[in-house]
């Protein structure tokens, strides 16, 4: 974890709020007093702390950022699945302690680590990852799974993915916002963008006939799997043992293993080199039952996925004005999304794994 500044309980007045909030819920329900703050870097969705106590313990603090138009609790859908998957003895994420929803904070047990950088990844992380995904799988019949939510943005049929793409290329051409930046970014939806995702419609369609798979055909529950939904090493740290935590479920729930797999190759942050692929998917398809397609399912679902992480990372055109680098931002993001079509459209023209399965 990065860190912002030094531990401080002078923070500027913009935490004063926040931080008497840690301070109240540590003192209620640990009877424990709070002696240093320190403002993390966090994320988009949320503010990050770290903070000690009289006792010298350590803990993580979120405070969640609630969007206009954005539905989704990702307070309680973090919180309760991490207490679900910690009750199951998983103990390589953080462990939930309290929660406030009237305060929109959470306290973890604090998780000395630091962040995970592409060019760095091992095969041994490899297999840390694949065998979290499959202890994640394993409880999919332990009690309590039934009450597990939905993944944010979870599909279970094939033309589900291509309904989601279509939502989001609706939301982005909806932007009516003036510039040259956002003029840049219409030009790449219909120029670029479209003509590609209507090819890839077609490809998706025709392929899924060739493996005689109905795209309107529904999976069943015993086909899902249980996912920190945004997966990958992004959103993972390594730990002074060199041992992987995986630490945001903000999105978690159960999904569509193909979805999981496809995903953790394809976000942006943290590259999975391509020459890892394979053995990633070797030991994780180890842990899902025969008869699930997952090869088929894959290689069908892997280009339109690839696209709709490009029309992600143009997220940033859809937020109020974050001030005078708001512009910027959004042409650093158009930037990175349209590196990551080209990449996606040389995939597969070489046609790589996974698209090459089955």
């Amino acid at each position: 974890m990065r860190l912002k500044n030094t531990f401080s309980n002078n923070l500027d007045d913009t935490y004063t709020e926040v931080v008497d909030a840690i301070k109240a819920l540590l003192r209620s329900e640990l009877g424990e007093k709070v002696s240093k703050v320190m403002k993390l870097l966090g994320g988009i969705n949320s503010e990050a702390f770290r903070v000690l106590t009289d006792r010298n313990n350590e803990y993580f603090v979120k405070k969640y950022i609630t969007r206009k138009g954005d539905n989704r609790n990702r307070l309680s859908t973090e919180f309760s699945g991490l207490s679900f998957l910690w009750a199951n003895g998983i103990r390589n994420i953080p462990e939930p302690l309290l929660a406030s929803e009237c305060s929109n904070i959470v306290i973890y047990r604090f998780v000395n680590g630091s962040k995970i950088f592409s060019g760095k990844i091992t095969l041994g992380d490899i297999d840390e990852a694949a065998n979290f995904a499959g202890k994640l799988h394993s409880l999919i019949r332990s009690k309590g799974a039934e009450e597990q939510p939905v993944a944010s943005e979870a599909c279970f049929s094939i033309q589900a993915y291509i309904d989601c793409v279509e939502e989001r290329f609706d939301r982005l051409r909806s932007v009516t916002k003036k510039g040259s930046v956002f003029n840049s970014m219409r030009e790449c939806l219909e120029d670029e963008f479209l003509p590609f995702f209507n090819e890839l419609k077609e490809f998706t369609i025709q392929k899924a006939k060739k493996y005689h798979i109905d795209i309107n055909k529904v999976l069943h529950d015993n086909e899902r799997t249980l996912s920190a939904s945004d997966f990958g090493f992004h959103n993972a740290i390594r730990t002074t043992d060199k041992h992987i935590y995986f630490i945001d479920f903000e999105y978690y729930g159960w999904d569509d293993p193909a979805k999981m797999i496809a995903d953790f190759y394809l976000q942006p942050a943290v590259h999975v080199p391509i020459e890892y692929r394979k053995h990633f998917f070797k030991k994780v398809r180890g842990k899902y039952c025969d008869g699930l397609g997952l090869e088929k399912r894959l290689s069908i679902i892997y280009p339109i996925l690839g696209l709709k992480w490009c029309l992600i990372m143009l997220n940033t055109f859809l937020h109020v004005d974050d001030g005078e680098n708001y512009e910027a931002n959004c042409l650093e993001y158009l930037d990175k999304s349209m590196r990551k079509f080209k990449e996606i459209k040389d995939e597969i023209a070489c046609n790589v794994f996974p698209i090459a399965l089955a």
